[in-house]
C-alpha cells in the first residue's frame, strides 16, 4: 500500500511539471491527503507554474510541513489557501518573496513557531503549540495580533478574508 501511495505522489509531481500556463489551481474539500508526512511533496513541483495566481488546497486532510520552495512560486500569486488540513511545522520564511500575495489562509492546521517577518509585517507573534486556528495571515497581521492571541474578539466591521 505504501508503494502505491509513493507512486501516486510521484505521478502527481511529474504531472505538475507540465503546467507552466496554469493560472488557477483550486482543489478544495476533497480529502486527498492522508494526514501524514509526504502529503505535500507535490508542492515543490508548482515552482514551474510561472503564471499561477490562485492556489487553494483547503479541506484535504494534507499532513506534513510546507516546503521552503513555496517561496519560489510565481510572483503573480495573489492568493494561497491552506486551511482545514493537518499541516505542521512552521510557515516558510521564503513566503515573503511572493510580492503580490494579497491573501494567505492557514486556519485549522497544526502550525507552530513564529509568523515570518518576511511576510511584510514587523511583528514576532509566536503561534501556540496546541492546534492553531489562524483566521488569516495578511499584510495587516499586526492589527490582528490581539485576536490571534485571544486577547480580543474580531469585530464585525473588520474585514478579514476567509472568516
Amino acid at each position: 500500500m505504501n508503494q502505491m501511495m509513493a507512486l501516486e505522489r510521484q505521478a502527481t509531481s511529474l504531472s505538475m511539471l507540465c503546467l507552466s500556463n496554469l493560472e488557477w489551481l483550486e482543489v478544495d474539500e476533497n480529502r486527498l491527503g492522508h494526514g501524514e508526512d509526504g502529503d505535500l511533496d507535490f508542492l515543490s513541483s508548482l515552482v514551474n507554474c510561472t503564471n499561477l495566481q490562485v492556489f487553494a488546497i483547503d479541506g484535504n486532510n494534507f499532513g506534513g510541513s510546507l516546503p521552503e520552495s513555496i517561496g519560489n512560486y510565481s510572483t503573480k500569486l495573489r492568493l494561497m489557501v491552506f486551511g482545514r488540513n493537518r499541516i505542521s511545522g512552521s510557515i516558510p520564511t521564503g513566503i515573503g518573496n511572493l510580492i503580490n500575495l494579497e491573501g494567505l489562509t492557514m486556519e485549522i492546521n497544526r502550525l507552530t513557531g513564529y509568523i515570518p517577518s518576511s511576510i511584510g509585517v514587523d511583528c514576532s507573534l509566536e503561534l501556540p503549540r496546541e492546534r492553531t486556528e489562524i483566521r488569516n495571515v495578511l499584510a495587516d497581521l499586526c492589527s490582528l495580533r490581539e485576536v490571534l492571541l485571544g486577547r480580543r474578539r474580531l469585530q464585525p466591521t473588520e474585514h478579514v478574508i476567509g472568516v
